[in-house]
């Protein structure tokens, strides 16, 4: 756009995902009105706003929401109207409040008003400004820069991009390299450079696809092992070796766990308990490097669980161990109780369950003690359901908000009619949906096609009437999947279509369940709609292969061979 074609750099950034997209009309809007273009700069958020745009995922450290929130800060005053329609269609609470608070911070007061919830939450913003300024707060983001960060922000400000990459490439201080240019970027912006700033954004923006493609491509080719170990074991464990070696480049230490943690998983699989073993000790290890903690505890319960799943139950409870938040640990050790259970290790089975309850017991939060006595009694229930559902009846007292997890729990315990009986007492629709769709799920294991039919249709009547957009999301994943399971593809396909959020995340799980009931022509449907995202496109080969065995080799050399291109230049 530097060279003077908006519609160029327009039509540039029509090529990315619809979540870059948007991240890129904005990062253009900005620098259209820094130039003083202010009818380019509104008829771009006006273009912007005509799209079908999805709401972006409720994570605290999803950095594109990130990014988004602060790019608004800088093009809000471009037009109020469209920008707050925007953040009420795109952004959820959390990064709905970082955007107050970077308005506040900037004294953009008007702004504040539009977006906040009430006049209460408008004066704490107000408040926070004011003592932020009595207080003479350092602006800068980093405020002990070690030399990387040194040097970083002097290559930055240089303008030296490719060499700023390269620096950045293993992140900094725990963060990953997308969230360092992000705070780089900041940094500059506050100290008037945001032309600079703009730049870093840019450069961010124009990697992401080959930064998040060592994670995709190491998970796909996993996938792919897990088919080829069982027709030919060595075959499928070279396979998984190369994955590894791809997972060596993954930037982010949380991404990096879990990918080496699956590799592991698939290399036990191929009756390489040793190799495993040493996989598993690297997984752990770069788990425990991570700095925030909720990114650590997710790598450990998706260790434990790979673990679980390779049946090293004792090295499963000894990483249940090492996660910080006891909810969560209580969780893995009732999910390493029913494995155990379910290979017939009952003693061992009984003293995980034992650990569990202590933990359960020792829980002040009600959602967290429900939560461990459900997996409790899942795995109690492989034995011994009358003690499973005393232990469901427990949970039961902590409160009618968590019947629709007790149902789930039902259900999956195929207890079809007690689940039954706490539907009509579930107030939250989507949360119905959500029980309704394990009922179905446990239907559909049994065979037992009629019942979920009748099951479909009370999950559909539950969905029409949820108004929340984020949750409509969530249940149009549910009823897909039940669709599937119904044997009405071309319905959930269908359904699939009206998905806007995190498509890259859902729809490779619907056409999963597609692959599951052997659905090659609904499943191919959807083959399109996931070649818009990287991410989605390496899952689906995946599904590939264990949709075509007889292909899986030509499916591991795709995904071996694809190579990202991120020469793309706006």
């Amino acid at each position: 756009m530097r060279q003077g074609s908006i519609e160029r750099a327009l039509k540039l950034a029509e090529q990315y995902e619809i979540e870059h997209l948007f991240l890129w009309y904005l990062l253009l809007t900005w620098e259209l009105k820094d130039e003083g273009k202010l009818n380019d700069a509104r008829e771009t958020l006006e273009r912007l706003q005509e799209k079908e745009l999805p709401r972006f995922p409720n994570d605290p450290f999803n950095w594109q929401s990130h990014y988004a929130a602060y790019f608004l800060a800088h093009v809000f005053n471009v037009n109020k109207e469209s920008c707050t329609a925007l953040v009420k269609q795109i952004l959820d609470n959390y990064h709905r409040r970082l955007l107050c608070k970077i308005l506040s911070e900037h004294g953009n007061f008007d702004a504040l008003k539009k977006i906040v919830s009430s006049q209460e939450e408008e004066r704490s913003w107000i408040n926070y400004a004011n003592e932020r300024k009595i207080a003479k707060e350092n602006q800068n983001q980093i405020r002990q820069p070690n030399e990387l960060w040194v040097k970083a922000f002097e290559h930055a400000e240089t303008e030296n991009f490719h060499t700023l990459l390269e620096t950045t490439a293993k992140g900094i201080d725990g963060l990953t390299q997308i969230e360092v240019l992000g705070f780089i970027a900041k940094g500059l912006a506050s100290k008037g450079k945001t032309q600079i700033a703009r730049g870093v954004f840019a450069t961010a923006l124009q990697i992401t696809q080959g930064v998040e493609s060592a994670f995709s491509k190491a998970l796909a080719l996993a996938d792919v092992a897990v088919e080829q170990v069982k027709v030919e074991k060595e075959v499928g464990a070279n396979t998984a070796r190369l994955a590894n070696q791809i997972a060596q480049r993954i930037n982010d230490p949380m991404e990096q766990a879990i990918a080496t943690a699956l590799i592991a998983e698939v290399i036990a699989k191929a009756d390489k308990k040793e190799e495993a073993k040493t996989i598993f000790d690297s997984a752990s290890e770069i788990a425990q490097t991570i700095q925030s903690q909720q990114k650590c505890v997710n790598g450990f319960i998706a260790i434990a669980k790979a673990q679980v799943r390779a049946k090293e139950f004792t090295d499963a409870r000894k990483t249940a161990n090492r996660i910080e938040f006891p909810w969560s640990e209580g969780e893995v050790f009732g999910i390493i109780a029913k494995a155990q259970a379910e290979d017939r290790q009952w003693e061992e089975s009984k003293i995980t369950l034992s650990t569990a309850f202590e933990i359960a017991e020792g829980r002040y939060q009600k959602w967290e003690r429900v939560n461990i006595l459900c997996k409790i009694a899942e795995a109690q229930a492989v034995r011994d359901k009358d003690t499973a559902q005393a232990t469901l009846a427990l949970a039961k007292r902590e409160g009618a908000e968590y019947l629709w997890k007790i149902a789930e729990a039902q259900a999956k315990i195929g207890e079809i009619p007690s689940a039954f009986q706490l539907l009509n007492k579930i107030e939250d629709k989507l949360q119905l949906v959500k029980a309704l769709y394990w009922i179905a799920l446990t239907q559909f294991k049994k065979g037992k096609k009629q019942q979920l039919l009748k099951t479909l249709t009370a999950a559909l009547q539950a969905k029409d009437k949820i108004e929340d957009k984020q949750k409509l999301m969530q249940a149009l994943k549910a009823v897909a999947r039940m669709e599937v399971m119904a044997g009405k593809g071309k319905e959930a396909v269908k359904t699939a279509e009206k998905i806007l959020t995190e498509r890259k995340l859902y729809l490779p799980g619907i056409a999963s369940w597609l692959v599951e009931i052997g659905e090659q022509e609904n499943f191919k449907q959807l083959l399109i709609p996931c070649a818009y995202y990287l991410d989605a496109s390496y899952e689906m080969c995946g599904h590939l292969a264990k949709l075509y065995p007889a292909q899986v080799t030509d499916i591991a050399k795709v995904v071996k061979e694809f190579a990202v291109s991120s020469s793309k230049n706006i």
